[in-house]
């Protein structure tokens, strides 16, 4: 369960950064991502995205 809430999470996330422009928002939005993808390794997810 928790592998697919991560996964969910780094899916919103980056369609978040399609639609965003205006730039502190998308630097906090790319922060949260990069959070996301430690967890994602941390707890060995298999990485859709690269």
């Amino acid at each position: 369960m928790d592998q697919f809430v991560r996964s969910e999470k780094v899916a919103r996330y980056r369609r978040l950064l399609d639609r965003v422009t205006e730039e502190s928002d998308r630097q906090q939005i790319i922060q949260l991502l990069a959070e996301e993808r430690q967890k994602q390794k941390d707890a060995n997810d298999p990485l859709m995205y690269q």
